[in-house]
């Protein structure tokens, strides 16, 4: 059994520092301070649900969950149409994984657009597709497809009916997160005895599915002039320069928009400035 009898005893160094002193029965074995603490600590981590602000406090490491986002695939749905309803048509589908297997769907069509409605048949979720002129885009729905996106095209085959079948290629994934950027570095120089500028960005993106390449398109703008654009695609760091650029006079500041994409389409976009010389 344990007895607790710690005390502070004459401060040491400093006002943040303590010897704690703590005293066991003998049916325990004797722990320094430090370890008994963490000894004591530990099982109320495990229970606690919220420990990782308890072990942020005390500078436990904690690990961090791995991602859920599913890496893109090929995606194939076929349609088929089985009857009519007001401004549009409901059928059955199949399809591939991640997808459900089969189930019904429903649509609305205008002359340029058309919204599919999906009802998995293991109950597992809906999702949707948004077709506008030739693109054909995945949504998010419910259940195990709440994070579903994608984008692809359709091939309609008619039927002797006039009811049809739509094949739809997606590339495809169950993944709603957007890329993460930290810039690094991004400066502004002048050589001397001339006029013009050197502007360097510096940047690491990241994609919570590894191996995932991350679109990038860099602008670089002093007041209302671009001074430099450039656009690519990577995995990791990014340098980019602009040498011999002029920034207008009676301009304070640089600054850079930095737009990130994922091969689904996830985005997002990060602006920093700095002080033009």
């Amino acid at each position: 059994m344990l007895e607790l009898g710690a005390r502070p005893r004459k401060r040491c160094c400093s006002s943040k520092q303590w010897e704690t002193k703590m005293r066991f029965t003998r049916s325990t074995p004797y722990m320094p301070g430090a370890v008994g603490i963490l000894a004591l600590v530990t099982p109320i981590l495990l229970v606690i649900g919220a420990g990782s602000a308890v072990a942020a406090h005390l500078r436990i490491p904690v690990a961090l969950g791995a991602s859920s986002s599913t890496p893109p695939a090929h995606v194939t749905v076929v349609q088929t149409a089985t009857g009519r309803i007001d401004n549009g048509y409901t059928g059955t589908f199949e399809a591939t994984t991640p997808l459900c297997s089969s189930g019904t769907w429903s649509d609305v069509e205008t002359p340029i657009a058309a919204d599919n409605s999906y009802t998995c048949g293991d109950a597992s979720g809906t999702f949707a597709a948004a077709e506008r002129n030739t693109r054909v885009t995945l949504g998010g729905g419910t259940g195990a497809y709440l994070a579903l996106r994608g984008s692809g095209s359709c091939q309609v085959t008619s039927l002797p009916d006039g009811l049809f079948i739509r094949t739809c290629d997606y590339l495809a994934g169950l993944d709603n997160v957007s890329p993460s950027a930290t810039i690094t570095g991004f400066g502004v120089s002048r050589r001397s005895g001339t006029s013009s500028v050197t502007v360097r960005v510096a940047f690491v993106a990241h994609d919570d599915v590894a191996g995932n390449p991350v679109r990038f398109r860099l602008s670089v703008r002093a007041g209302t002039k671009v001074l430099g654009r450039r656009r690519g695609s990577t995995t990791g760091t990014k340098s980019v320069i602009f040498r011999s650029v002029k920034v207008p006079v009676r301009t304070h500041r640089v600054a850079l928009t930095l737009t990130l994409a994922d091969p689904l389409g996830n985005s997002r976009t990060v602006r920093r400035s700095v002080r033009a010389l």
